[in-house]
């Protein structure tokens, strides 16, 4: 990135749907870091796991306005979507992963193509 001003990143949201977590299964809402609808940033896949976890940037559930970058799940993300993202701390984090170009737009497109079709099955 040479200070782009925005740049091209796959975003999704964690579930609203309570599910199963930790050793005795217990319900959650939301994950243990981030809160049920919380908007999160996605890097590009990293692994050949077929997307089952990915790198995300998103506010802590408990930390006010603290982002975190962190591996989770995407069975838990849904509304997938490609956004034209401005605000400098995340422009910042994606530097070196995505950018204003429109093969950064076509590989996001792409991307989030991917994640719906993982999503119906």
């Amino acid at each position: 990135m040479n200070g782009e001003s925005f740049v091209w990143c796959p975003v999704a949201n964690v579930t609203r749907e309570s599910h199963p977590e930790g050793p005795n299964g217990e319900l959650r809402l939301g994950l243990k870091h981030f809160s049920p609808g919380a908007k999160l940033y996605c890097y590009p896949q990293q692994w050949g796991d077929g997307g089952e976890k990915l790198r995300v940037l998103g506010r802590h559930r408990g930390g006010g306005s603290k982002l975190i970058d962190i591996v989770i799940a995407t069975k838990h993300l849904i509304d997938w979507r490609v956004q034209k993202v401005f605000q400098p701390h995340v422009v910042r984090a994606m530097r070196g992963h995505w950018d204003d170009s429109d093969m950064s737009r076509e590989l996001a497109t792409n991307a989030v193509a991917a994640f719906r079709e993982a999503d119906r099955r």
